[in-house]
């Protein structure tokens, strides 16, 4: 093959792969823009859903996170009444154990309540 015959493919090849490299770029950012505005549909389809005010909106929200406020602090009441339950008696000799140490761990629950993804009375709102 002659030298400029494979120069002037070189440059074939050079401005073919550069247009491919423009046309990916094209690609990526067109992805992007297209999880952006599915992102942004989700937020007013969930905005409508609540009637279509910002105030119901976080009215909503507010009154899921109360509900989980007071379940988190009834369930450290609990694990307090039941570290308390759990304590040796006091003695007059001082333990060389630590306090820590006598207590047993208390077992790990989860409660999963039928208002996270349920319908909610008047009330709990």
């Amino acid at each position: 093959m002659p030298e400029k015959e494979r120069e002037r493919l070189k440059k074939q090849y050079i401005k073919e792969l550069r247009r491919r490299k423009e046309i990916l770029q094209t690609v990526r950012t067109a992805r992007k823009k297209q999880a952006a505005d599915r992102a942004l549909l989700n937020m007013v389809e969930a905005l409508e859903d609540t009637g279509g005010t910002v105030d119901e909106f976080t009215n909503r929200l507010d009154a899921e996170t109360a509900l989980a406020e007071a379940r988190l602090e009834i369930a450290l009441e609990n694990q307090s009444e039941i570290a308390l339950e759990n304590q040796p008696p006091k003695s007059e000799e001082p333990s060389t154990v630590p306090e820590s140490s006598n207590q047993p761990s208390a077992p790990v629950t989860k409660t999963i309540g039928s208002a996270l993804g349920g319908t909610r009375s008047d009330e709990d709102a």
